[in-house]
Protein backbone atom coordinates (compact mmCIF):
# COMPACT_ATOMS: atom_id res chain seq x y z
CA UNK A 1 0.00 0.00 0.00
CA UNK A 2 1.27 3.73 -0.60
CA UNK A 3 0.95 5.43 2.77
CA UNK A 4 2.32 9.19 1.69
CA UNK A 5 2.64 10.31 5.42
CA UNK A 6 5.81 7.89 5.64
CA UNK A 7 6.83 8.15 2.18
CA UNK A 8 6.02 4.37 2.09
CA UNK A 9 5.79 3.64 -2.02
CA UNK A 10 3.95 0.74 -2.73
CA UNK A 11 5.21 -2.86 -2.61
CA UNK A 12 7.98 -2.02 -0.15
CA UNK A 13 7.97 -2.63 3.32
CA UNK A 14 7.74 0.07 5.95
CA UNK A 15 10.79 1.42 7.30
CA UNK A 16 9.50 0.25 10.65
CA UNK A 17 8.46 -3.41 9.91
CA UNK A 18 10.61 -6.25 11.31
CA UNK A 19 9.47 -8.87 8.55
CA UNK A 20 7.37 -11.66 10.39
CA UNK A 21 7.13 -9.84 13.87
CA UNK A 22 5.64 -6.88 13.05
CA UNK A 23 5.93 -3.19 13.75
CA UNK A 24 9.44 -2.28 15.93
CA UNK A 25 7.82 1.02 16.89
CA UNK A 26 4.28 0.02 17.25
CA UNK A 27 3.78 2.31 20.64
CA UNK A 28 4.88 5.43 18.90
CA UNK A 29 3.48 4.57 15.37
CA UNK A 30 2.17 7.53 13.93
CA UNK A 31 -1.64 8.73 13.50
CA UNK A 32 -1.90 6.81 10.20
CA UNK A 33 -1.35 3.75 11.47
CA UNK A 34 -3.37 3.52 14.64
CA UNK A 35 -6.49 4.28 12.12
CA UNK A 36 -5.59 1.81 10.04
CA UNK A 37 -7.60 -1.39 10.48
CA UNK A 38 -7.39 -4.35 8.52
CA UNK A 39 -10.58 -6.78 7.46
CA UNK A 40 -9.39 -9.04 10.37
CA UNK A 41 -9.03 -6.66 12.73
CA UNK A 42 -12.41 -4.79 12.17
CA UNK A 43 -14.71 -7.91 11.50
CA UNK A 44 -15.58 -10.20 13.98
CA UNK A 45 -16.99 -12.58 11.78
CA UNK A 46 -13.18 -13.56 10.25
CA UNK A 47 -11.68 -16.14 12.30
CA UNK A 48 -7.76 -16.42 13.08
CA UNK A 49 -6.79 -18.11 9.81
CA UNK A 50 -7.81 -14.50 8.32
CA UNK A 51 -5.04 -13.51 10.10
CA UNK A 52 -2.91 -11.90 8.05
CA UNK A 53 0.19 -13.52 9.25
CA UNK A 54 -1.56 -16.81 8.42
CA UNK A 55 -3.25 -15.75 5.29
CA UNK A 56 -0.37 -13.60 3.78
CA UNK A 57 -2.34 -10.96 2.80
CA UNK A 58 -4.55 -8.22 4.08
CA UNK A 59 -8.26 -7.23 3.80
CA UNK A 60 -8.98 -3.52 3.32
CA UNK A 61 -12.04 -2.01 2.56
CA UNK A 62 -12.36 0.94 0.67
CA UNK A 63 -15.74 2.49 0.01
CA UNK A 64 -17.34 0.06 -2.69
CA UNK A 65 -13.77 -1.91 -3.17
CA UNK A 66 -12.41 -4.68 -1.15
CA UNK A 67 -8.89 -5.07 -1.67
CA UNK A 68 -7.17 -8.56 -1.07
CA UNK A 69 -3.50 -7.08 -0.81
CA UNK A 70 -1.56 -10.09 -1.38
CA UNK A 71 1.98 -10.65 0.07
CA UNK A 72 4.05 -11.18 -3.26
CA UNK A 73 6.47 -13.70 -1.89
CA UNK A 74 3.28 -15.78 -1.72
CA UNK A 75 1.06 -15.05 -5.13
CA UNK A 76 -1.15 -17.44 -4.74
CA UNK A 77 -2.03 -17.02 -1.23
CA UNK A 78 -5.27 -16.04 -1.91
CA UNK A 79 -6.43 -18.77 -3.95
CA UNK A 80 -5.71 -21.23 -0.88
CA UNK A 81 -9.31 -22.69 0.93
CA UNK A 82 -11.22 -21.25 2.62
CA UNK A 83 -9.77 -17.74 1.43
CA UNK A 84 -11.00 -18.73 -2.15
CA UNK A 85 -14.21 -19.70 -1.71
CA UNK A 86 -15.52 -17.05 0.65
CA UNK A 87 -13.84 -14.09 -1.81
CA UNK A 88 -16.05 -15.96 -4.69
CA UNK A 89 -19.03 -15.91 -2.21
CA UNK A 90 -18.12 -12.25 -1.41
CA UNK A 91 -17.87 -11.34 -4.93
CA UNK A 92 -21.39 -13.16 -5.54
CA UNK A 93 -22.91 -10.88 -3.34
CA UNK A 94 -20.72 -7.57 -3.64
CA UNK A 95 -20.68 -7.24 -7.46
CA UNK A 96 -24.67 -6.83 -8.11
CA UNK A 97 -24.32 -4.50 -5.51
CA UNK A 98 -22.13 -2.27 -7.50
CA UNK A 99 -19.20 -3.36 -5.28
CA UNK A 100 -15.48 -4.82 -6.36
CA UNK A 101 -13.06 -7.37 -5.16
CA UNK A 102 -9.49 -6.67 -6.48
CA UNK A 103 -6.54 -8.72 -5.66
CA UNK A 104 -3.76 -7.23 -5.94
CA UNK A 105 0.04 -8.82 -5.99
CA UNK A 106 3.04 -6.64 -6.15
CA UNK A 107 1.58 -3.71 -9.04
CA UNK A 108 -0.83 -6.64 -10.94
CA UNK A 109 -4.62 -6.55 -10.14
CA UNK A 110 -7.01 -9.26 -10.53
CA UNK A 111 -10.46 -8.36 -10.45
CA UNK A 112 -12.85 -11.39 -8.98
CA UNK A 113 -16.03 -11.65 -10.38
CA UNK A 114 -18.72 -14.43 -9.49
CA UNK A 115 -18.24 -15.80 -12.63
CA UNK A 116 -14.14 -15.67 -12.38
CA UNK A 117 -11.57 -13.56 -12.59
CA UNK A 118 -9.51 -11.26 -14.74
CA UNK A 119 -6.14 -10.38 -14.99
CA UNK A 120 -6.20 -6.55 -15.38
CA UNK A 121 -2.49 -6.07 -16.18
CA UNK A 122 -0.18 -3.69 -13.77
CA UNK A 123 -0.48 -0.12 -13.10
CA UNK A 124 -2.73 2.70 -15.20
CA UNK A 125 -3.98 -0.45 -18.00
CA UNK A 126 -6.52 -1.57 -15.34
CA UNK A 127 -7.78 2.17 -14.55
CA UNK A 128 -9.77 2.10 -17.82
CA UNK A 129 -11.48 -1.35 -17.06
CA UNK A 130 -15.15 -1.41 -16.49
CA UNK A 131 -17.53 -4.19 -15.50
CA UNK A 132 -21.09 -5.17 -16.39
CA UNK A 133 -23.89 -7.77 -15.90
CA UNK A 134 -25.11 -9.57 -18.74
CA UNK A 135 -28.11 -11.46 -18.94
CA UNK A 136 -27.44 -14.60 -20.60
CA UNK A 137 -29.84 -18.02 -21.20
CA UNK A 138 -27.97 -18.94 -17.90
CA UNK A 139 -28.36 -16.07 -15.79
CA UNK A 140 -26.55 -12.83 -15.04
CA UNK A 141 -22.66 -12.67 -15.95
CA UNK A 142 -20.25 -10.60 -15.53
CA UNK A 143 -17.90 -9.30 -18.12
CA UNK A 144 -14.72 -6.59 -18.17
CA UNK A 145 -14.00 -4.61 -20.73
CA UNK A 146 -11.03 -2.33 -21.12
CA UNK A 147 -11.24 1.15 -22.96
CA UNK A 148 -11.81 0.73 -26.57
CA UNK A 149 -13.89 -2.32 -26.48
CA UNK A 150 -11.35 -5.35 -25.69
CA UNK A 151 -12.57 -7.78 -23.73
CA UNK A 152 -10.27 -9.42 -20.97
CA UNK A 153 -10.36 -12.84 -18.94
CA UNK A 154 -13.74 -13.82 -19.39
CA UNK A 155 -15.00 -16.26 -21.99
CA UNK A 156 -17.05 -14.69 -24.48
CA UNK A 157 -19.12 -17.63 -25.74
CA UNK A 158 -22.84 -16.75 -24.60
CA UNK A 159 -21.74 -13.36 -23.99
CA UNK A 160 -23.54 -10.88 -25.71
CA UNK A 161 -21.37 -8.36 -28.69
CA UNK A 162 -21.42 -5.09 -27.78
CA UNK A 163 -23.45 -3.42 -30.02
CA UNK A 164 -22.87 -0.47 -32.38
CA UNK A 165 -21.75 2.67 -30.45
CA UNK A 166 -21.49 1.00 -27.06
CA UNK A 167 -17.99 1.33 -24.77
CA UNK A 168 -16.85 1.27 -21.60
CA UNK A 169 -18.75 4.12 -20.93
CA UNK A 170 -21.80 3.91 -22.42
CA UNK A 171 -24.57 0.80 -23.42
CA UNK A 172 -27.98 -0.37 -21.87
CA UNK A 173 -26.23 -2.25 -19.39
CA UNK A 174 -24.79 -0.48 -16.37
CA UNK A 175 -21.07 -0.10 -16.11
CA UNK A 176 -18.68 -0.05 -13.24
CA UNK A 177 -15.87 2.20 -13.50
CA UNK A 178 -12.33 1.37 -11.64
CA UNK A 179 -11.01 4.21 -12.37
CA UNK A 180 -9.70 5.67 -8.71
CA UNK A 181 -9.99 2.61 -6.76
CA UNK A 182 -6.79 1.41 -8.08
CA UNK A 183 -3.57 3.18 -6.84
Amino acid sequence: MVIPELDKPDNTWCKDCEVGKGCRNYEQRPRVCRDFFCGYISNPALDECWNPVTAHFILRATGSLLVVQVDPQRPDAWKREPYYSALRDHARTLCPQGALIIVKIGNRNILMLPNGEVDLGTGNDSKATRIRPVLTDAGPQWQAVKAGGERVGLPASGLPPLEAGEDETTGRNSWSPLTAHLR
